[in-house]
């Protein structure tokens, strides 16, 4: 599979989700399709339903799966200058994994945050 340009794909039944996505996209100046994962992603673009609940998710022109962190990273490392050097600062080895813990924390509690509702609550497994 090869696209035109990256995605990221992220939950749009959050609302925390979908505000975040929208407020980084506008300041990101990425060439990226922000959007909701849908049901055809999950044969198109190999995101499953049950990952896309869990996090963000962003595919590469070539097909590459990133998910949590590392996608955000991803995407930012597509944007203005600043947001590269950035999304490359946060991949040094110590940062990544502090980068990952702090995803995985706002990840876990967004139905918490500002803007969630009863449908951002990660589901167990």
């Amino acid at each position: 599979m090869t696209l035109e340009r990256p995605i990221l794909l992220y939950d749009g039944d959050c609302g925390f989700c979908t505000t975040s996505a929208t407020w980084i996209e506008s300041r990101l100046g990425s060439s990226a399709t922000v959007r909701p994962w849908r049901p055809d992603d999950a044969t198109r673009l190999g995101v499953s339903n049950e990952a896309a609940d869990r996090e963000i998710h962003f595919v590469t022109p070539k097909g590459s799966v990133l998910g949590g962190a590392d996608a955000v990273l991803a995407w930012w490392r597509s944007g203005a200058a600043v947001w590269r050097i950035l999304g490359q600062v946060l991949r040094a080895p110590m940062l990544i994994q502090l980068t990952r813990l702090g995803y995985r924390l706002v990840a876990r509690n967004r139905h918490r945050l500002p803007g969630s509702t009863a449908a951002c609550a990660i589901p167990a497994r």
